[in-house]
């Protein structure tokens, strides 16, 4: 289907074209609202026009007071000078903004005019206060690796000037600190109303090495010097559209924001937008390609704050929305960045057709070359599937009170993400080519489907699905075998059982995912009620056959499976997760950005308590967030996260429900 599209569309998508516009974006310095988004921002406009759209810059409120959908606006900032500069021992300049902005932490205050000097500390026993009681913060800069902005609120009580840090994110295995040792991070402090605020620097970890030896010999004195104000602003939304003949459209969006240069965070997906709106418009202008029915609707927005703007100010629009496509980092030179092009996958808590056919689209640019003999093709980059993840503007599109379906394209990990080092040089042209006509085909398809073309994405559906399916019993099995060789026969009974109900749980999402095709507008009941049909047989047949394997192993091995049968473990935290039924108060995902302050002392305590204990279930609270919709109980989500993500526990979905009430956020 999406193959009849294919050579037209590589033919007129111009990487060079691409690759320039990821070049002029990234010599911008994007922080969200601010002058610098917003040059950038004129700059997408005035390409989308010369393309032929109709395009505007929407303004939105960026003033440190104004909510959207709960999320806090950020107030705009600009910083035109910030010098860091060792006065003792030897004087030296470690840091410039005017060179490398990176170096300045973001949205830091201004110092006095003529500079401020202070004493260097050097924190290197952790992130904690209780290692620090014995020493002096007051009019001191502070030198960390670890958790900056943890650090900033108990350093700045305790009389600190200014955080300094060198601090590399590992990305283990392509990414360590030692091998990133002139790179800077990009890092920012995100004012929220009451905090006391201040200002600090980033240095590379080899300066900061640097520091720490001077410290060692004596007293290390730095002066930095800043000019930066923080005033009521606004943030940009740049919209552009290809109309269609109805009010329904697709979305392709991209955040424009992140300091300079970052090239491939996220100049490359605002780059790629840029030329694939060009290419489908001459296309369709010059009657290559037809007029598509739905429109297409291009947006390159500060990266969270952009899309709860637009989302909150254009409700009226969201139901035309069939779907979306979000593109954040899609340029990388694989050689170098070591970065497979991912396609993730919209939450399972929306149940929307938009994966299937981001697959289809991949797997369709992906055949770029064959064999010997013709009789396979196969890519020449690295590329896979992915589940759900969050972390960009699709997860905000997904959520289901907002009920747009939006997968992502994304390359990661990605060596240098977030650093000085994400320059012009790893973007590979190339792979802006594919990216772009992947989006292209995503996009056009939803912008043209009829009836015939949905019944093929149906049955892509369900072929895609008959091979997860496969592919999970055949793990399930295997690890089901492991266990029987072990004599472990309850935890195979276990897993047997845990087995049957995870296929019922794909189904139910498959179904929902079926139904997703209504929003086409096609008169599609038959073909919905076909394949729902058609899933629920399969499933209910693999649920018989895995049965049949799993009691083999017992029969094989003369073992009396009457003996051992499956409890559930109901503890007082399950119990009580049945009484609880829970429902937000705002559309879209709940952000707790600058909300943590409004907790009690005793809940904050226990939040930061509990979140090391389960830090890989407060991860998941967007998960949470998803499923709550006034019906299921919690213990009914913590199901089916656990069957979506393979973890979550009950006594951190109790708390962090307690404390969104507790936020205002939630009512049970």
């Amino acid at each position: 289907m999406l193959t009849k599209y294919l050579n037209l569309l590589k033919n007129e998508y111009s990487e060079q074209r691409a690759f320039d516009h990821v070049t002029n974006i990234s010599l911008h310095h994007r922080i969200q609202a601010s002058p610098g988004h917003r040059a950038a921002a004129k700059y997408c406009e005035g390409i989308f026009r010369q393309s032929g759209l109709k395009t505007e810059i929407l303004s939105y409120a960026g003033d440190g007071k104004t909510e959207y959908f709960k999320y806090l606006m950020p107030q705009e900032w600009v910083a035109s000078k910030g010098i860091l500069e060792i006065v003792q021992p030897t004087p030296e300049v470690i840091a410039n903004f005017e060179n490398v902005p990176i170096s300045l932490i973001q949205r830091s205050i201004a110092t006095d005019p003529l500079g401020t000097e202070a004493e260097l500390i050097i924190l290197d026993k952790g992130d904690e206060e209780s290692n620090y009681l014995d020493l002096d913060f007051t009019n001191k800069f502070v030198l960390t690796s670890g958790n900056y902005d943890y650090i900033r609120e108990w350093a700045i009580k305790r009389g600190a000037l200014a955080i300094i840090t060198d601090r590399i994110v590992e990305l283990p295995p392509i990414r360590h600190r030692y091998d990133m040792g002139d790179a800077l991070t990009y890092t920012s402090f995100w004012w929220y109303g009451d905090e006391q605020k201040c200002f600090g620097f980033v240095l590379s970890p080899k300066t900061g090495d640097k520091l720490r030896r001077l410290a060692q010999d004596g007293v290390v004195k730095l002066k930095a010097t800043i000019d930066a104000k923080f005033y009521n602003g606004e943030i940009e939304v740049v919209n552009a559209l290809i109309p269609g003949k109805s009010k329904q459209e697709v979305v392709l969006v991209a955040h424009l924001c992140h300091p300079k240069p970052s090239a491939n965070d996220n100049a490359s997906g605002c780059g790629v937008l840029l030329e694939t709106a060009r290419t489908l418009k001459f296309l369709i202008d010059s009657k290559k390609l037809c007029q598509p029915k739905r429109s297409i609707r291009f947006l390159l927005l500060p990266e969270m704050s952009g899309s709860y703007a637009f989302l909150a100010n254009n409700e009226s629009t969201i139901p035309n929305m069939v779907a979306a496509l979000n593109l954040d980092m899609v340029g990388q030179k694989q050689s170098l960045c070591h970065s497979p092009l991912i396609a993730e996958m919209p939450p399972h808590a929306i149940g929307h057709f938009a994966g299937d056919l981001l697959k289809e689209a991949l797997n369709t640019v992906a055949a770029e070359v064959s064999n010997l003999a013709g009789t396979a093709k196969y890519a020449l980059f690295m590329h896979t599937v992915t589940p759900f993840s969050g972390g960009s503007d699709h997860y905000i599109f997904s959520d289901p009170t907002i009920g747009v379906g939006t997968p992502m394209l994304i390359q990661w990990p990605d060596k240098y993400y977030h650093t000085s080092q994400d320059t012009i040089d790893k973007v590979d042209p190339k792979m802006l080519k594919r990216v772009g006509t992947i989006a292209a085909l995503y996009s056009y398809y939803c912008a043209t489907a009829k009836k015939s073309d949905v019944l093929w994405l149906a049955e892509a559906m369900y072929q895609n699905y008959v091979s997860a399916i496969a592919t999970y019993l055949k793990q399930q099995f295997s690890k089901a075998s492991l266990l029987a060789e072990n004599s472990d026969w309850q935890k195979v009974m276990d897993l047997k059982d845990y087995s049957i109900k995870h296929l019922k749980y794909l189904q139910d999402i498959k179904i929902e995912q079926f139904k997703s095709l209504a929003k086409f507008n096609e008169n599609l009941y038959d073909i919905i009620h076909e394949y729902s049909n058609k899933t629920t047989a399969l499933t209910s047949f693999k649920i018989k056959e895995s049965t049949n394997l799993f009691e083999g192993l017992f029969t094989k091995n003369e073992i009396a499976i009457n003996s051992f049968y499956t409890t559930a473990c109901e503890n007082n935290f399950t119990k009580e997760a049945k009484t609880i039924i829970a429902k937000r108060l705002s559309r879209g995902p709940i952000s707790l950005r600058g909300k943590l302050t409004n907790l009690s002392a005793a809940t904050l305590s226990e939040y930061r308590h509990l979140k090391k204990l389960y830090a890989k279930d407060f991860s998941k609270l967007t998960y949470l967030m998803y499923w709550m919709d006034g019906k299921r109980n919690l213990a009914e989500i913590i199901t089916k996260i656990k069957h979506e993500t393979n973890q979550f526990n009950a006594e951190p979905a109790i708390f962090m429900v307690k404390m969104l009430v507790e936020l205002g956020l939630v009512e049970v």
